[in-house]
């Protein structure tokens, strides 16, 4: 087994199935399938590391061959179910763990194109729902997480309300889906990170006469989401609301109209 990396950051998948370590190859993985290659992992890694883990039994050798006080390992993504005591361990050895329940997280392509974004901090890997507390846990591609009540959700524009048993983050990270309801990765970041809404509100300024520009502040007006714009996807609203989508095409444009109540001509006047 050889150390590979990705940038400065060491990739690690925990899985007994060659698929999952194939499906990160993006990030040049070391794919550790036994007890033995998590012990020899341990010993060879001198830098943070990410650590993708798919198998409990995995994690839990990893626990038992780590050198208590720990080093710092970098960050765990847990795509397995885990215990309270298991990730009270391993919180003292990561910085940051990121898991979940019932695989509420991207597949694991997707999880890879979030790790390789330039802006992954922008990005929802997956989460989990507390019914309890009314909350919504998301995590973010920094494996940071944030917390959300679920009055940040209130009904979408044409009357659909959000159904919490049915969670899911689609869309490589960029939408949030409860049932037939969805909600932009920004717009949820943009009420909820401060820095985040500095951010925005600064690229906000620098296209505030583009066509996106006009778009988002015609589609406030209005008072919808982006996930009312069927055909179109949540995904495809943000990118041309951040002017990340040069030629819009007629059709678009005629949707959009529709969508909006104006002529096709007008899109960029408001």
């Amino acid at each position: 087994m050889t150390t590979q990396t990705h940038g400065r950051e060491r990739t690690i998948v925990l899985s007994k199935g060659v698929a999952h370590v194939r499906n990160f190859a993006a990030l040049n993985p070391v794919g550790v399938s036994t007890i033995a290659g998590v012990q020899k992992s341990l010993a060879e890694t001198n830098e943070p590391s990410l650590w993708i883990c798919f198998e409990e039994a995995l994690t839990n050798a990893l626990l038992r061959s780590v050198s208590w006080p720990s080093k710092p390992l970098g960050r765990a993504l847990l795509l397995h179910r885990a215990t309270l005591a298991s990730l009270t361990a391993l919180r003292t050895c990561f910085g940051r763990v990121a898991f979940g329940t019932d695989g509420r997280f991207l597949p694991d392509d997707e999880l890879c194109e979030v790790f390789k974004a330039p802006r992954r901090d922008d990005l929802f890997l997956g989460g989990f729902v507390d019914d309890a507390s009314h909350t919504v846990t998301l995590w973010r591609g920094n494996l940071d997480g944030i917390t959300v009540p679920f009055s940040a959700f209130p009904r979408s524009g044409d009357g659909t309300p959000p159904d919490f048993s049915q969670f899911a983050v689609t869309d490589c990270g960029q939408t949030v889906q409860f049932g037939g309801y969805e909600a932009s990765t920004d717009s949820i970041l943009y009420e909820f990170d401060s820095d985040y809404r500095r951010k925005a509100k600064k690229n906000l300024l620098n296209r505030d006469s583009s066509l996106g520009g006009s778009i988002r502040r015609l589609r406030l007006l209005r008072q919808l989401r982006r996930s009312d714009f069927s055909p179109l996807t949540d995904r495809t609203i943000g990118r041309i609301e951040r002017g990340e989508s040069e030629n819009i095409q007629h059709g678009t444009r005629a949707i959009l109209a529709e969508k909006l109540g104006v002529d096709p001509d007008e899109l960029d006047t408001f």
